[in-house]
């Protein structure tokens, strides 16, 4: 399956016309529009099909190749890689802090500190299975 990409650049837009086809690229493969294994037209086809410059397309290609949503071989075109969790690379990260904030426990922050000064004194450091400073030899 060959991928037909009926999309016009925004040139009014901040967003660099070569990241504006890597954002319409991914969209179209994140939709589900693009399965993996579609075959994306030629470089040159692309240009002369959306009125850009090759260097443009080359350089959204790269991007893509790099980030392991396309993949290319010699002789078999540029493909929609079968890397789906590539495409998550271009979302916004997730907000970890906020899900361990929404959680139902507190850190108890000054019980962690009294066990780690404890630990230094103890022979073994429990919580990470260490030996004591003090019990490896000294000469």
């Amino acid at each position: 399956m060959v991928i037909e990409l009926n999309w016009q650049p925004d040139l009014t837009s901040k967003t660099p016309v070569y990241q504006q086809l890597v954002n319409i690229c991914v969209q179209h493969i994140q939709a589900g529009d693009w399965p993996i294994g579609a075959q994306l037209p030629s470089q040159r086809q692309l240009a002369t099909q959306l009125s850009l410059n090759r260097s443009t397309i080359s350089k959204a290609m790269t991007v893509l190749l790099d980030d392991g949503v396309l993949t290319t071989a010699f002789g078999g075109g540029t493909r929609v890689a079968s890397n789906s969790w590539s495409t998550m690379v271009h979302q916004t990260p997730v907000d970890w802090q906020h899900y361990i904030d929404a959680g139902e426990f507190v850190a108890n922050q000054r019980t962690i500190q009294t066990i780690n000064e404890i630990e230094t004194q103890a022979k073994i450091r429990l919580s990470t299975g260490e030996i004591g400073p003090d019990l490896f030899p000294k000469a």
